[in-house]
This record gives structure tokens, sequence and C-alpha cells, in this order.
């Protein structure tokens, strides 16, 4: 028995799972479509927990409430003009500072936030150790360690959603306009520094020292366009060439199959226009590729002939 329906926006930064965990939240029972009056698109899906029918919004990710682009302003627009019970912010605890920037942008226009630490996992691999507890005191607002791959703390989530009870509050429009403005979004970025000061600790310092060193090789003006040069003739070469070598021996273990099977068909004594038509051994592939041409084209008297042609052809099927 459904006790009540929910109503949740999923916001975060691009590339942080957020898309992850929501399919892991929702599975199959979801949806994408344009939101209203925009050509972005999102997902929308449901999960029944505790009696309870919680509709989640899979909103594009952005990096701001501030309006750039028709990402962020779909993001906003939510947040201004839908009633909806909570919000979720979905944050990379790899990269946490800078994502803290949006997060603490949603908590200051809106009530009801639940900050989800996802990526947890790869965190533990650089041995980055996270206070979740003096995270979610210095943020005011509950905080769930997460992991979308494994569905770690997904659990914790739902159990936390589903015991919200009232509608969140909103601000005004012109009262969330002054609350993103560039003036103020400088002190988030600060706030956001001394929050990560107070409940991280990095065990290894270098632990994206790999990860820096690669990127200036990619993104270097002088090795950038080189690397990218090459990448894309390996790419071309595969699809010309090293395509070719898989394919000859999936075509030599079916040609294979095929004799074994002929040879079988044969020895019980099976129709040879029936052998012929099933293995299409040594009829002429112009022949087929004809047909499937007058097909599409609608020229039924060269299709008839074809056809004859065909049927002839499988006769002297060997």
């Amino acid at each position: 028995m459904i006790d009540r329906e929910m109503k949740v926006g999923l916001m975060g930064n691009p590339n942080v799972g957020k898309s992850t965990v929501f399919n892991a939240l929702t599975g199959m029972k979801q949806h994408t479509g344009n939101w209203p009056g925009k050509t972005v698109e999102g997902a929308v899906g449901q999960v029944v927990h505790n009696n309870i029918i919680i509709n989640l919004y899979d909103l594009p990710g952005t990096y701001s409430l501030l309006s750039h682009s028709k990402e962020e302003e779909v993001t906003r627009d939510f947040i201004c003009n839908e009633k909806y019970d909570a919000i979720v912010v979905v944050c990379d605890a790899v990269c946490l500072e800078r994502n803290l920037n949006l997060a603490l942008q949603i908590i200051g226009v809106t009530s009801n936030v639940i900050l989800c630490v996802n990526l947890i996992d790869e965190a533990r691999k650089k041995k980055i150790e996270i206070d979740f507890d003096k995270l979610s005191e210095l943020l005011n607002v509950p905080v769930i360690p997460i992991c979308g791959k494994t569905k770690e703390g997904l659990d914790e989530l739902l159990e936390k959603l589903s015991s919200i009870e009232n509608v969140s509050e909103t601000k005004s429009k012109d009262e969330i306009e002054k609350l993103i403005s560039p003036n103020i979004a400088t002190s988030y970025i600060k706030r956001a520094e001394y929050i990560c000061k107070k409940s991280l600790i990095f065990r290894e310092r270098d632990y994206n020292k790999k990860d820096r060193k690669i990127d200036k090789i990619l993104t270097n003006k002088i090795t950038g366009i080189p690397i990218m040069i090459l990448m894309l003739g390996i790419i071309f070469w595969i699809t010309i060439k090293a395509a070719n070598y898989p394919s000859e021996v999936l075509f030599s273990f079916f040609e294979n199959i095929g004799k074994k099977l002929y040879i079988a068909f044969e020895k019980r004594g099976v129709n040879q226009w029936i052998t012929g038509f099933l293995l299409r051994r040594r009829v002429q592939g112009f022949n087929l590729g004809y047909i499937c041409y007058v097909a599409t084209n609608g020229n039924i008297f060269p299709a008839v002939y074809a056809i004859r042609r065909f049927r002839g052809a499988t006769k002297n099927c060997v």
C-alpha cells in the first residue's frame, strides 16, 4: 500500500557519477524526455521505499546556479518554479572542494538538502579520508557517503529521503538571484575551501601527481596536438585495416561450420535447394544484393528476374 509520493531533484557537477546513482536507484523504472520549454533532455524515474513513491528527477549537470547555459537554466528553474520535497546534491569525493561550490549555493536557496559524497571507493584508493560527521556539521545538512557502482550507502539515502515529511521551502526568484550573484559566489568558494580543510585528511599529498603529469602531456600545446593526431590515426587504422583481421577469423570460423553442416545435410539427403538456401554456398552475392536493392526501390520486375536467377544458382550448389 502506497502512503504518499515525493518529488526529489538530483543535482551535481558534470562527471560526479550522478546518473550512475540515478540508474542504481531507479533501475529500469525511468524514462527520458525534454524539460518543459527547453531542448535539454533529462531522465525521470521512480523508486518505492517504505511504501513511499520517490520520483527522482535527474537534472543536467551544472557548476553553478548562475544561468549561463540551458543546463544551468533547467537546474535553476527547477529550484525556483517546481514544488519538490527535497534536493539531493551529488559530489565527487576526490574533488570535493570544487563540488561544494554548487552544494553551498543550493543549501543557501532551499531547505531539505541532502549531500551525497559519491566515489568514496576512489577516495579510499587515493588515501583521502573524509570526516562525514564534521562535514555535516559545517554544512548543516545530512551527508551520506555513497558509491553508485556498488550501491553502497543508497539504502541510507532512501531512508533519509523517506523520513522527510515537509515540502522543501524555496526562496523567491529575486532572493535566489541575490544569493547566487557573482559577488556572493566568491564567498562560497572560500567557504568550500575552509570546510574541506576542516573535514578532509590527505594521507598522500601527491595522490594526484600521476594524473597531473598525464594532463600536462595531453593538454600541452606542443605535445597535445601530435598525440591527438596519432590517436585519430590509430582509430582510422583500426577502422579500415585492423578490423579486417577479426573479420577474417570469423569468416573462416563460420565457413568451416558451413562446410560441416553441408556435409551433414548431404549425408541425410536434404534437398539441394534447401541446403543452398540455408548455407548460401557458391551463390553470387550480386544476386542477393540486387534483390535487396530493387526491393527497397520498388522495382518489382527486376526483383522477380533476380529471384529467378538466385533460384537457378542455388540448384548448382555444391
